[in-house]
């Protein structure tokens, strides 16, 4: 699904394994299922939004009910996308979440305030 695009992936099974690469890499996306095996899904955008880079967090769910949609756009998820996956909603999905974190991090180093972006179904 990604071959075709320059994006550099790395793949962590744990939540440790996150907190490690969030410390010792630049990371603008991450997705986690919203039933992961080892932690929450919120307890991954509460290691993301510890960082300094605090990444874009797009949960995905194969029951993405109101309710989780909801919850994943008030606690500061960029996105909830539905497994299985659609590649291109996937992917445009991911680059909205790209361009979120970059427009971020220029707001940060300029002191500028970023552009206010809504999340909605058809926004990713």
């Amino acid at each position: 699904m990604f071959a075709r695009t320059k994006w550099q992936l790395q793949f962590g099974v744990t939540l440790d394994d996150l907190r490690q690469a969030l410390r010792h890499s630049q990371i603008g996306v991450v997705i986690t299922d919203s039933r992961h095996p080892d932690c929450c899904w919120n307890e991954v955008l509460e290691a993301a939004n510890q960082t300094e880079g605090q990444p874009s967090v797009i949960i995905s769910s194969r029951l993405a009910d109101d309710r989780l949609w909801a919850e994943v756009l008030n606690t500061g998820g960029f996105d909830l996308l539905l497994m299985p996956f659609d590649r291109t909603e996937m992917l445009h999905c991911i680059a909205s979440a790209w361009r979120n974190w970059q427009d971020r991090q220029v707001s940060k180093r300029s002191g500028k305030q970023p552009r206010t972006l809504q999340a909605s179904a058809s926004s990713c």
